[in-house]
C-alpha cells in the first residue's frame, strides 16, 4: 500500500528509520479512526521547513483593524500530516498528532546536536507526508482507506454485545465532544452507523448473532481503548459525572475494547 519514497539507503534522521524498511517501523497511533477519503492539499505557502516570512507564518497581518491570529509552525505541520492521513480514510486527533510531530522533531534535534527549533527545517512537507503514510501502515489491521461494508464479514457478535458497543460508542462520542475533539466524535459517529446497518439487515425477529469485519471491531476497540487513556489523563468529563467515578468510568470504555479484542482473538 505504501513504498518508501527516499531512494538512498541508510538511516533518516527525519523518519527515524532506514529509508528501505518498512515505513510503519518504530511509529505508533493510538488514537486514529476512519473517515472519508479526502483529496490532498497542499501547504506549499504554509511556510513549512522554511524561515518565516512577512505575511506568512509567524507575522500577524492586520486587516480593517482586526489582527489574524498567528498559526505556529506546530499548528501548520499537523495541517499537513492530519491532510495526509485523510488520503488514507483516516482521521486523527489533533493532539496526538502534535505530539507525534514533536517526539520527532526531538529526535533530529539529538541525532544532530542541534536546538528543537533548528531541526524544525529538516521537517518538510513531503517529510511529514511520509511519516503519516507510515503511520497508516502500522495500522494494517485497520485496513486503513478500505470500504467497511465491502469487507468480509467474519467475526460473530452476540446481540448483548453489539448493544453494548453502541453505547460505549455513543458515550465516547460525547466524551469527545465535551473535549473538543471533532475528528474523535466523527469517528465514533461513524461507527454507529456502520453498525446500526449491520442491525438493520438481520432478519426480522432474529435472535443474532451479527456478523461483522475484523477491521471494524480493530477500529472500534482502539477508539474505546483511546477514550479511556483520555479519561484517565484528566480530560474533562459531563458534570453529571462525580469526580470520584473517574476510574470505573475510564475503566468501562477499556472493558468494553477489551471485549472486543477477545472476540478478534477467539475468531483469529
Amino acid at each position: 500500500m505504501v513504498t518508501g519514497l527516499l531512494a538512498k539507503r541508510g538511516p533518516s534522521l527525519v523518519t527515524g528509520r532506514d529509508r528501505t524498511s518498512t515505513p510503519c517501523a518504530g511509529v505508533t497511533w493510538p488514537t486514529m479512526v476512519r473517515r472519508a477519503r479526502a483529496p490532498r492539499r497542499r501547504f506549499a505557502s504554509a511556510g513549512i521547513g522554511r524561515r518565516p516570512q512577512p505575511g506568512r507564518l509567524g507575522t500577524p497581518i492586520c486587516s480593517v483593524g482586526f489582527m489574524t491570529p498567528r498559526r505556529s509552525w506546530l499548528e501548520t505541520s499537523t495541517d499537513v500530516v492530519v491532510d495526509e492521513l485523510a488520503c488514507f480514510g483516516l482521521v486523527a486527533s489533533r493532539a496526538q498528532v502534535s505530539e507525534v510531530i514533536r517526539q520527532r522533531v526531538v529526535t533530529v534535534a539529538s541525532a544532530l546536536g542541534i536546538t528543537e527549533q533548528s531541526a524544525r527545517r529538516y521537517l518538510l512537507e513531503e517529510n511529514l507526508r511520509e511519516l503519516a503514510r507510515g503511520v497508516a501502515v502500522t495500522l494494517a489491521d485497520e485496513q486503513p482507506g478500505a470500504d467497511l461494508p465491502e469487507q468480509p464479514r467474519t467475526v460473530p457478535m452476540s446481540l448483548q454485545i453489539f448493544g453494548r458497543t453502541v453505547a460505549a460508542l455513543a458515550e465516547a462520542a460525547h466524551q469527545r465532544e465535551r473535549n473538543a475533539d471533532a475528528v474523535g466524535v466523527h469517528g465514533a459517529l461513524q461507527m454507529i452507523s456502520f453498525f446500526a446497518q449491520r442491525l438493520h439487515e438481520l432478519p426480522v425477529a432474529s435472535s443474532g448473532p451479527v456478523f461483522l469485519p475484523r477491521a471494524a471491531l480493530t477500529r472500534t476497540a482502539r477508539l474505546l481503548d483511546a477514550t479511556a487513556q483520555m479519561i484517565r489523563g484528566g480530560a474533562p468529563m459531563a458534570p453529571e459525572i462525580p469526580a470520584d467515578d473517574r476510574p470505573a468510568f475510564a475503566e468501562a470504555f477499556a472493558r468494553d475494547a477489551t471485549t472486543l479484542h477477545s472476540l478478534l482473538d477467539e475468531h483469529g
